[in-house]
């Protein structure tokens, strides 16, 4: 019996540890968000040594008031960030960004790092830590994952482009 209590708080408490970390996923962070800013993001990005991200930056426009665009930083649950965007980040989204379809956004950055593991597994490395970018390139377009990826010591392993939608690994350099 004393083996069952302890074997059943030990998953009680790991599964209290796997929901804390994927709620620092990319999708929840929709969740999260003003709803000014729902249907305008363009672009979401964070560095990572693991699936989850500490902390996610993003890129939205308000379009309810001043049409501005604001640069937001995400963690835990929480905005720690909300001002409006430098020049040249609005520079980025009127010449290679579209707002990101949110309902087409199924797989999360835990999806997107399981494929640089892959990734770099065959090139013969080990995967140390990822640069995560979500974005979109036109209204009918499905979202993507652009992951860059480095060993343990910084060093580029390369890059894929993996479908939000479907998780699908379409290309790597």
């Amino acid at each position: 019996m004393r083996r069952f209590l302890t074997v059943a708080i030990l998953l009680l408490a790991l599964s209290g540890v796997v929901r804390a970390e994927s709620s620092n996923g990319a999708i929840a962070l929709f969740q999260v968000l003003p709803a000014k800013y729902r249907n305008s993001v363009f672009k979401i990005n964070a560095d990572s040594s693991s699936a989850y991200p500490a902390s996610w930056n993003v890129l939205a426009r308000d379009y309810n008031s001043t049409n501005q665009i604001y640069a937001l930083t995400i963690s835990h649950g929480q905005i720690l960030n909300d001002s409006p965007a430098p020049r040249q980040q609005w520079q980025y989204l009127f010449k290679k960004a579209h707002a990101i379809s949110v309902r087409n956004v199924r797989c999360d950055s835990n999806i997107a790092w399981q494929a640089a593991v892959r990734f770099a597994s065959s090139h013969g490395k080990k995967l140390g830590s990822v640069h995560y970018s979500l974005q979109q390139q036109a209204e009918h377009s499905a979202p993507y994952w652009k992951v860059e990826c480095y060993d343990r010591a910084k060093n580029s392993i390369g890059s894929i482009t993996v479908l939000a939608s479907t998780g699908g690994v379409v290309s790597h350099s």
